[in-house]
């Protein structure tokens, strides 16, 4: 894919994120609600974790509120707050968020973060899961795309509790259950992906990666599409095409540096673009000085000061040795 064609794709795509605008006028407005409804021990949660994140507390509250109801023990809560607002707050900011879609992104971001920082009981889960798509199941309890999408995010969240449990057979197929109700669901179609690399099977991963890869570009999801573009490279990559890898993981960086440029705030963006490089780096060892320095550079510039002497530290090791020869 050609330069142009890169910059032509990148604006086509991220024109189309616009409507997030929107949507962010009426989250901000719940949030605002939200917070106003907190006790203060609460509130005081939310302050601390805004000031690491530098935004405001109330952007924090919808899901603190969940949190509170959650069997998140409480001195765990600002770390799962933290990392749920960044999963977030990419998803919303990268997509437009209807109602209904976002009540299910903040649970989404919540059972996300949970698994992150090792907080779920895998048993319970799947249980309650069960309990709530038989729930959704009874007659009289919605009909229509969002009740399809809300019954497909059940799949979903099943599949990566079984992916956790090392049963992909079984993720698969929660996946499969999940994409047949929900088929615009790009998440799926790259978690499907993996689930049919990590079998050996890469003719299955580059089709679902392929159909994420339309999906996200049809939705205008920008993010998305970088990362189905950056697992073909993968694929390309472990087949030992040196030219292909480079080709995809290219793409993906120049949709990650359109996004990141357009919402600059935000960590996990800023992340991707340190991923992709530490990806060229990997597939072209030649130039992995060039890579790690201009990672180093983005990596410093995060807001968050845990991410970023994380960040910083790792890079600083891979670039020491890159320049070593080691």
């Amino acid at each position: 894919m050609t330069d142009r064609k890169i910059e032509l794709r990148a604006e086509r795509v991220i024109r189309r994120t616009e409507n997030a605008t929107i949507a962010a006028e009426r989250r901000r407005a719940a949030e605002v609600a939200a917070f106003e409804r907190l006790t203060e021990p609460w509130r005081r949660i939310a302050e601390v974790v805004a000031r690491d994140l530098a935004v405001p507390p109330d952007w924090l509250a919808p899901l603190l509120e969940r949190l509170a109801d959650s069997t998140v023990p409480e001195d765990r809560v600002p770390d799962v707050l933290a990392t749920a607002f960044e999963i977030f707050e990419v998803y919303a900011k990268t997509v437009y968020l209807v109602p209904g879609d976002e009540e299910i992104a903040l649970a989404r971001a919540i059972h996300k973060a949970r698994e992150i920082h090792d907080l779920v009981d895998h048993a319970a889960l799947l249980a309650d899961l069960d309990r709530d798509l038989a729930e959704m199941d009874r007659p009289g309890q919605g009909t229509g795309t969002r009740h399809e999408r809300a019954r497909a995010d059940l799949h979903f969240q099943k599949a990566a509790i079984h992916r956790a449990l090392s049963d992909n057979r079984a993720a698969a197929a929660e996946l499969e259950r999940g994409l047949g109700l929900d088929p615009d669901a790009t998440s799926g179609w790259l978690e499907l992906g993996d689930v049919h690399r990590d079998h050996g099977s890469a003719t299955d991963a580059e089709a679902a990666y392929r159909t994420a890869m339309k999906t996200a570009d049809r939705l205008g999801d920008a993010r998305e599409l970088s990362f189905a573009i950056d697992r073909i490279g993968d694929l390309r990559a472990t087949a030992g095409d040196r030219d292909g890898a480079l080709e995809g993981y290219r793409t993906a960086m120049a949709l990650a540096e359109a996004l990141a440029r357009q919402y600059p705030r935000h960590v996990a963006l800023q992340q991707d673009l340190v991923l992709r490089r530490v990806k060229l780096a990997d597939a072209e060892p030649e130039h992995a000085v060039e890579h790690y320095e201009a990672a180093l550079g983005i990596a410093a510039a995060v807001r968050d000061r845990r991410r970023r002497a994380s960040m910083v530290a790792d890079l600083e090791r891979r670039l020491a040795a890159a320049r070593s020869g080691s």
